[in-house]
């Protein structure tokens, strides 16, 4: 499975077209690049997108990542690449993922000026627990604190 060694932004395009809550967020990886380094390394272009539906906004993010494997996986990655134009996800799986939490990350940064949400939510804390009916005004869920009864 290849491994990232290196990752490097080379450039970035931030669109707003109006402003407005997004209904939906789409985030993409597409490796858009691949060459052979040497035997054992290849490098790996990339574009990372997200769309701010509907039609508000789009960012993208380019770079290259270098990356690592066997012999026979680089040469399998690269003949696949210029044969099909993609990689197969089973050995560059964890590479796309990388470029995805690596470039997400620093794309907040990048889309704060803008006015743009993130295109992804924290875990949170604290699991809360919402009532039934509509809360209104500042009120907040409070967490629910199950009590249990002791054994005898």
């Amino acid at each position: 499975m290849l491994e990232v060694t290196q990752m490097w932004l080379t450039g970035a395009d931030i669109k707003v077209v109006k402003n407005g809550q997004p209904n939906e967020i789409n985030t993409s990886v597409t490796i858009n690049d691949a060459a052979l380094m040497d035997s054992t390394n290849v490098r790996l272009g990339f574009r990372y997108t997200v769309l701010y539906n509907p039609n508000l906004a789009i960012v993208n993010v380019m770079g290259y990542a270098t990356c690592t494997d066997t012999k026979e996986n680089v040469k399998k990655l690269l003949d696949q690449y210029k044969k099909n134009g993609t990689i197969d996800q089973n050995l560059a799986g964890e590479v796309m993922n990388l470029i995805n939490e690596n470039v997400g990350i620093n794309s907040i940064f990048m889309i704060r000026p803008f006015g743009l949400v993130p295109q992804f939510a924290p875990p949170p804390i604290v699991k809360m627990v919402t009532p039934e009916r509509e809360m209104t005004g500042n009120e907040r869920a409070r967490p629910v604190v199950k009590e249990t009864k002791k054994r005898k």
